[in-house]
């Protein structure tokens, strides 16, 4: 089983119930582009990843328009070095971008002649997926352990629904490498009375893979024990990779692509690398440190990362190739 859509994100313009088709979601931005052409200004809520590259691109398309940008952040991009933030805050006043930050949202200062777009990020809505409350953390937060598992302090069952399945090879948080899955049905029973007896203790060695390790859950909704994520696409990705070789291996499903048939688990150090678009000809490509690219390079760099991504998608040989040794 895998746990998909779990988190809800503060979109600039979310995608309506009746958008079936491509069309249709076309036609919803086209509105939304005659709605910020006829307007006064534009107020982007939130100075990440996205309500910058946003902030940007109506910057550049309407030179005219009156962009705001809001956060209560005292900086735009408080994910990043200060050099990317530098960067882009200069980027974004040469062009006049109004920043208001360290302060909240406040929606009654906003005209009526204002368009508001959202991009204040993701927020779980993991809750009412999984019947087992204890994999479920604090923040709302599913959680896994380094092969993508589910992880509850529950009975080894799925918190999906009622079923009847083997184990998967490695199913234990504590045996990822499946050796002990061949020990007799009595020692299960006594590591099953072992785990019950400190059920619902803060001690993480306590927790086991939920539904005898068939229950996945990758992208923002996931919180990896023991590796800190951010919520960026090379993250998400990873995690995907990750869960996609573990069933993969499991099943005895080989990828035309793939060297070995072995289970994976996520690296406990994650690079942390972003292509951030100010507008289609300006960009910056930095770690969570380092400012490494910025002008024109870091923009044709974000392309070719788009197209090559879109390419393997479609199941372009070239793009797959070029992507494969990376996750």
């Amino acid at each position: 089983s895998a746990v998909p859509a779990a988190s809800v994100y503060g979109a600039p313009e979310r995608s309506l119930a009746a958008e079936q088709t491509l069309d249709a979601r076309r036609g919803t931005m086209w509105s939304l582009r005659d709605r910020i052409a006829a307007s006064r200004g534009v107020v982007v809520v939130g100075a990440g990843l996205v309500g910058v590259e946003l902030a940007a691109e109506l910057a550049h398309f309407f030179p005219r328009l009156r962009v705001t940008l809001v956060d209560g952040a005292p900086d735009v991009l408080p994910q990043l070095g200060e050099g990317a933030r530098e960067y882009a805050r200069q980027w974004l006043q040469e062009r006049n971008v109004a920043l208001r930050l360290g302060k909240p949202f406040a929606p009654e200062f906003v005209g009526a002649d204002q368009v508001v777009l959202s991009c204040v990020g993701a927020r779980p809505r993991a809750a009412g997926l999984l019947a087992d409350a204890s994999a479920i953390k604090a923040n709302g937060r599913i959680r896994v352990n380094r092969h993508m598992q589910v992880l509850s302090r529950g009975e080894s069952e799925t918190g999906l629904a009622s079923c009847s399945a083997e184990p998967l090879l490695g199913s234990s948080v504590s045996d990822p490498s499946g050796v002990a899955s061949s020990a007799s049905s009595a020692s299960a029973a006594a590591a099953a009375a072992a785990s019950a007896a400190t059920r619902g203790s803060g001690d993480p060695g306590s927790l086991e893979p939920l539904g005898q390790g068939r229950v996945f859950a990758v992208g923002d909704a996931a919180a990896v024990e023991g590796v800190p994520t951010a919520q960026i696409i090379f993250h998400g990705e990873e995690m995907a990779a990750v869960a996609v070789a573990n069933i993969e291996a499991a099943e005895g499903v080989i990828s035309p692509l793939a060297l070995t048939q072995a289970r994976r688990e996520m690296e406990p150090q994650q690079p942390f690398l972003c292509c951030t678009s100010l507008g289609p000809l300006d960009g910056m490509f930095s770690t969570q440190t380092e400012l490494v690219a910025t002008g024109t390079l870091a923009a044709l760099q974000k392309q070719m990362i788009e197209a090559t991504k879109m390419g393997a998608l479609k199941g372009d040989l070239a793009s797959s190739m070029l992507w494969y040794p990376v996750h």
